[in-house]
C-alpha cells in the first residue's frame, strides 16, 4: 500500500474505535441495536487494523495474532443486518432464529483448527509466507478447506446479505412520517449506513475477486498494471466508505440508535382495536409510564421527552373529541385541540398511534364505519351517508381506504356481518 492508504485507512480505524467508545458511554432505549452497531464497528476497526498489519508486515512480531480473529470477520455482513433490523423494527434483544447468522463464523472457526494446532516455527513459516507474497492469503490453505473456497464464502456472503439490507429498509419505510423530522432524520441515516456498508463490502469483494483470477493471466505484465489501478480504486471505495460511516456518527452522534420507538410503544400493528374513551386508544394498548423517546438526554431542538399527560390529550382528542370526523382535519386541528405543538403532536401520534396522522386518522375513521355498518346505519341510510359522517370527502377516498383496512368493501363487509347473524 502507498503512505496515503496507510494514512486513510488509519484514520478509518481510529474513527471506527472513536464510535464504538461512543455507542458504548451513550444511554439508549435500544442496548441490543447499540450493542449491535458498537460490535459491527469494533470488528471493522479489527478486521482493517489486522490486513494493515500484514500488509504492512508488521504482523510478523506479533505472529500470534494471525488468525485469530478471522472468524470474526464472518459475522460481519450479518451484524449490519441484525442491526438495521434491530433500529428499524425495534427488536430488543436477539431472536433464537438469529443464530443462524453465527454459523459462517462458527464454521471459519473449526475450519482453522488445523492452523491454530500448528506449533510456534510453523505458523511463523506459514505468516511469512503470507507477507511475502499476499495472494497466499486467499489462494493458500491453512485450514480444512482451501484459502479460494474460504475467499468464496466471502464473496457470497454480502451477495446474501445486501438484497436483505435494502428489504429491511422497504419493508419498514410506512412506520415513517415523512413530515416528522425525528423520522426523515432517522431514515436518513439508516439510508447512509447500508449505503456506505454496501460499497465498502463492494470494494473488499472487487479486491478478494482478483486475487482468484487464474493464474496463466494473474501473471501476465498487462494484467498486473491492470491489477494495481483495480486496487487503488478498490481500495478507495472501501477504505472511503468505511471512513465515511465512522465519521458520520461522529459528526452526528444521536443518529445511531433509539429514534425510532420508544421501550414500551403502543405500536398498531393490524388496526382491529376498539375505540373508547376508557382509555383504549386506536393502537390497542395501555401506556405504562411517561416514557423518553430515546434514552439519551435531549441535547438539541430535535430531541422531544413526551409525558403519559401528553399522550393522553391527544388520545382524548382521537377517542373523545372525534376531531377525526371533519374532512379538511389536519394536524395542525389536533395539536390545538390538545393543546401542544405540531410538532410534538406529530411525534406522539407517529410514535404512540401506531403511524403518521393520516394513517391513524383513517384508522379511526374505518372502525367508526364498522362500528355503524354493524350496528345497522346502512338499514335506514345510504353509503353516502355514511361516509360523510366517518369524515370522508368521497365515495371513491372512503372505498379504498375501508378496502385497505379490513380487505373487503363496506358492501362486503355488511354482507359478512349480516350473514353471521
Amino acid at each position: 500500500m502507498s503512505s496515503f492508504e496507510t494514512v486513510l485507512l488509519i484514520i478509518a480505524i481510529v474513527a471506527s474505535l472513536l464510535v464504538t467508545l461512543q455507542l458504548l458511554t451513550r444511554l439508549d432505549n435500544n442496548k441490543y441495536a447499540t450493542g449491535l452497531l458498537a460490535t459491527f464497528m469494533f470488528l471493522q476497526a479489527l478486521m482493517n487494523t489486522m490486513f494493515l498489519l500484514v500488509q504492512s508486515g508488521i504482523i510478523l512480531d506479533y505472529w500470534y495474532f494471525y488468525r485469530i480473529f478471522s472468524p470474526l470477520g464472518f459475522l460481519i455482513p450479518s451484524l449490519a443486518y441484525l442491526y438495521l433490523l434491530a433500529l428499524l423494527k425495534n427488536q430488543t434483544k436477539p431472536r433464537v432464529g438469529d443464530l443462524v447468522h453465527t454459523i459462517p463464523a462458527i464454521g471459519m472457526f473449526l475450519n482453522y483448527i488445523p492452523y491454530f494446532r500448528l506449533s510456534a516455527d510453523q505458523k511463523q513459516q506459514v505468516l511469512e509466507a503470507v507477507v511475502n507474497n499476499y495472494s497466499v492469503y486467499v489462494q493458500g490453505q491453512e485450514g480444512f478447506l482451501p484459502e479460494s473456497w474460504v475467499t468464496i464464502i466471502r464473496l457470497v456472503m454480502p451477495i446474501i446479505y445486501i438484497p436483505l439490507y435494502y428489504h429491511v429498509l422497504r419493508s419498514t419505510r410506512t412506520q415513517f412520517d415523512p413530515s416528522n423530522p425525528f423520522d426523515k432524520k432517522l431514515r436518513h441515516w439508516a439510508w447512509v449506513f447500508t449505503n456506505a456498508v454496501v460499497t465498502y463490502f463492494g470494494g473488499v469483494m472487487l479486491f478478494l475477486a482478483v486475487y482468484l483470477v487464474p493464474e496463466p493471466i494473474a501473471t501476465s505484465p498487462q494484467f498486473n498494471n491492470v491489477m494495481a489501478i483495480i486496487f487503488m480504486f478498490t481500495f478507495m471505495f472501501s477504505a472511503g466508505s468505511f471512513l465515511l460511516f465512522s465519521l458520520y456518527q461522529i459528526l452526528s452522534p444521536n443518529v445511531g440508535v433509539g429514534y425510532i420507538l420508544a421501550p414500551n410503544p403502543l405500536h398498531q400493528g393490524n388496526g382491529h382495536s376498539a375505540m373508547a374513551s376508557s382509555g383504549t386508544s386506536v393502537s390497542g394498548g395501555k401506556i405504562e409510564s411517561a416514557v423518553p423517546v430515546s434514552g439519551t438526554r435531549p441535547s438539541d431542538d430535535n430531541e422531544l421527552e413526551i409525558t403519559k399527560d401528553e399522550i393522553e390529550q391527544v388520545r382524548y382528542v382521537l377517542d373523545t373529541g372525534q376531531v377525526w370526523k371533519s374532512s379538511d382535519v389536519i394536524i395542525s386541528d389536533i395539536a390545538r385541540e390538545a393543546n401542544l405543538s405540531v410538532r410534538k403532536t406529530s411525534f406522539i401520534i407517529n410514535r404512540y398511534l401506531g403511524g403518521n396522522v393520516n394513517r391513524v386518522i383513517n384508522r379511526y375513521r374505518i372502525i367508526h364505519a364498522k362500528t355503524m355498518i354493524t350496528s345497522g346505519y346502512l338499514d335506514d341510510h345510504s353509503m353516502s351517508g355514511l361516509y360523510k359522517e366517518c369524515g370522508y370527502k368521497n365515495k371513491v377516498t372512503f372505498f379504498n381506504a375501508f378496502k385497505r383496512e379490513t380487505g373487503m368493501t363496506p358492501s362486503e363487509f355488511r354482507a359478512q356481518k349480516v350473514g353471521s347473524h
